[in-house]
């Protein structure tokens, strides 16, 4: 492992506070800027993703699974969500704008409550992980 787990925590939290500075800027910016920001952070989310990929590759099979279907799942939403935005940017309607607008907060929402679960899995992980450190180092003292 090259990063700790608070390392890690650590990280998220910085892309929490940078994701929060994102969106109060672009409700500032102008439509061009705001797809500006979208195509930096797709890509962003791409390298994101192949670091994931080569890091998941190193973990069991099972975990393997689940994060495949998780990432399935989230791609699928991407995807829809991607297909429904370039469909609608097509028509001109204020109607459909503001359902579209609805839809994609309501996929945020759904991408957020995501995270917020795989943060508390992580933190049963995490726990049980410092758990068993302290229980191997007690095993380790009790042997000497």
């Amino acid at each position: 492992m090259s990063k700790t787990i608070d390392d890690q925590l650590d990280d998220l939290e910085k892309r929490i506070e940078q994701l929060k500075a994102s969106v109060d800027n672009a409700r500032r910016e102008t439509a061009e800027q705001v797809q500006a920001r979208i195509a930096k952070a797709q890509a962003d989310a791409k390298a994101a993703q192949e670091e994931v990929n080569a890091q998941a590759r190193q973990t069991s099979e099972d975990a393997s699974n689940t994060w495949a279907g998780l990432k399935t799942d989230m791609n699928s939403r991407v995807r829809s969500l991607h297909e429904r935005i370039e469909n609608k940017k097509r028509q001109l309607d204020a109607k459909l704008a503001e359902q579209d607008a609805e839809s994609a907060e309501a996929d945020a929402y759904d991408a957020v409550t995501f995270a917020r679960w795989a943060i508390d899995n992580a933190s049963v992980v995490v726990l049980n992980a410092v758990k068993m450190r302290l229980w191997a180092t007690a095993q380790k003292a009790a042997s000497l």
